[in-house]
């Protein structure tokens, strides 16, 4: 397993500078068991950049972000509100 570390608040929002709709995807793998993508920390990011004047067009944590199969079945209900968002928050390990 690895391990993962969250990014500072002021560098994630630096990097979405001019990006008003946000999706958020989190892991319930390694950065889950690390506290950094599981669904609390993907509810805590979407309360955090609310409070910062984002949108959040949607959210999900999937099983194993680096297994590719699971991410298209996983994410289809979801095309949408990602296709519609500006950028796409991943909360994960970086496999």
């Amino acid at each position: 397993m690895l391990v993962s570390e969250l990014k500072p608040f002021d560098e994630i929002l630096h990097s979405l500078d001019g990006e008003s709709t946000i999706f958020l995807l989190g892991c319930h793998g390694c950065a889950e068991a690390s506290h950094t993508g599981g669904e609390e920390e993907v509810r805590a990011m979407k309360t955090s950049l609310e409070e910062a004047g984002k949108t959040i067009s949607g959210w999900k944590v999937l099983d194993f972000l680096c297994q590719k199969a699971l991410i298209k079945t996983g994410l289809q209900p979801f095309r949408h509100q990602i296709l519609t968002s500006d950028s796409v928050l991943v909360m994960c390990c970086g496999v």
